[in-house]
C-alpha cells in the first residue's frame, strides 16, 4: 500500500479531495495518482481489491478508481461489494480498463460505478470527471 501523499498546496480544483486508487498496474496507478496529486488532491493505492478493502478500514476516501481487472477479486466485484455495504455505498466509483467497448462500459456501470474511461486515459478528461462526481454531478 501507497501512504496517501501530500498534495502539493494552492486552489486547485481537487483541493482538499483523497482519492483511492485500485490499479494492479504500478506504472498506471503512479500516473493517476500524479493526475490528482496535480489538481490538490490526496491518493492512496491499492494494488489488489483485498488491499482496498483493508485500505478502507481506515478513513474513507471522497472517490475510488478501481481497474476492471485485478487479481483475485475484479475490479467490478469490488465496485458491486462497495456499494452493498452501507459505509461505502455513497462514495463514486469510477472505472477504468483498457477493455473498449459498450459491454465493458455496461458491465462497470451495472456493477455499480459512476463513470467509465477506457485506457490510456486522457489527463484533462480523467481529472475533470474526478472533479465531477467529487461534486456529486453525474
Amino acid at each position: 500500500m501507497v501512504p496517501f501523499s501530500q498534495s502539493h498546496g494552492g486552489m486547485s480544483q481537487l483541493s482538499g479531495a483523497s482519492v483511492l486508487i485500485v490499479e494492479d498496474d504500478a506504472a498506471s496507478a503512479k500516473l493517476l495518482a500524479v493526475l490528482l496529486r496535480g489538481e490538490g488532491a490526496t491518493t492512496r493505492c491499492a494494488d489488489s481489491a483485498e488491499e482496498a478493502l483493508r485500505c478502507l478500514e481506515g478513513s474513507l476516501p471522497d472517490v475510488i478508481v478501481i481497474d476492471i481487472v485485478l487479481p483475485m477479486m475484479s475490479g467490478l466485484s469490488l465496485a458491486e461489494l462497495l456499494k452493498v455495504r452501507s459505509s461505502t455505498r455513497h462514495i463514486p466509483l469510477i472505472a477504468v480498463s483498457a477493455f473498449n467497448g459498450p459491454a465493458a462500459e455496461r458491465a462497470a456501470l451495472g456493477a455499480g460505478c459512476a463513470q467509465f474511461l477506457q485506457k490510456p486515459i486522457d489527463p484533462l478528461v480523467f481529472t475533470q470527471i474526478v472533479t465531477t462526481h467529487l461534486k456529486g454531478q453525474p
